[in-house]
């Protein structure tokens, strides 16, 4: 059951390399009847996760990600960008280009920017821009770069097995022009924190 509400929407895909469908959960992220329901959800979709072969998970790339995100990302008549956070050398916001008009890779590590910028360009794609920096201090800039000319901003999320930092999920909640959010889940345990970060209640330490 897909819920709506006026207020950012979190959906969880936990995907691996070797399956067409992974779990995949629409979390009411905005109104806070909804919270203890999306992060119970959420706690299922890891355990579910948990149960799996663990070899599957450390097989987990971008092009199977992908697979899982752009049922998030089609959207008809609608001018969608994609912020791909934690995007590394761009996989998953490469595979999704032609289903989006924009894409923006955020990445901490430079080799693996320019590394993103040589695929874009080796695989023909011209609607793909990458920033290299501390998400929590690129999102913004990111955002500035596509608000004008899209209707919808969706975010993915591909951390490493360390999951995202508590200021990247600061960061995200604070940022309203972000509708969605896709999780992408190679650390079961490690994502059971990341969606209780995300889905509870606003307070000082997590506006949003």
């Amino acid at each position: 059951e897909t819920q709506k509400s006026a207020d950012h929407t979190v959906i969880v895909a936990a995907a691996s390399a070797d399956s067409e469908t992974g779990p995949a959960a629409n979390l009411d992220a905005g109104a806070s009847a909804h919270r203890a329901a999306a992060c119970a959800e959420a706690h299922a979709v890891s355990e579910a996760a948990n149960k799996a072969d663990s070899s599957a998970h450390d097989a987990l790339d971008g092009a199977a990600a992908s697979r899982h995100v752009q049922q998030f990302t089609h959207r008809p008549g609608r001018r969608v960008a994609l912020l791909d956070i934690c995007c590394g050398t761009g996989t998953i916001g490469l595979c999704l280009s032609k289903s989006v008009s924009r894409v923006v890779g955020v990445e901490l590590v430079p080799e693996a920017v320019a590394n993103a910028v040589a695929n874009a360009d080796r695989n023909g794609v011209h609607n793909a821009e990458f920033l290299c920096g501390k998400a929590e201090n690129v999102i913004r800039d990111a955002i500035k770069m596509v608000e004008r000319d899209c209707d919808e901003i969706i975010a993915v999320v591909d951390p490493p097995r360390a999951g995202l930092h508590s200021a990247v999920v600061r960061a995200i909640r604070r940022t309203s022009e972000i509708r969605q959010l896709v999780y992408v889940c190679c650390a079961p345990e490690r994502f059971h924190e990341n969606a209780l970060q995300l889905c509870r209640p606003e307070s000082k330490s997590y506006e949003g």
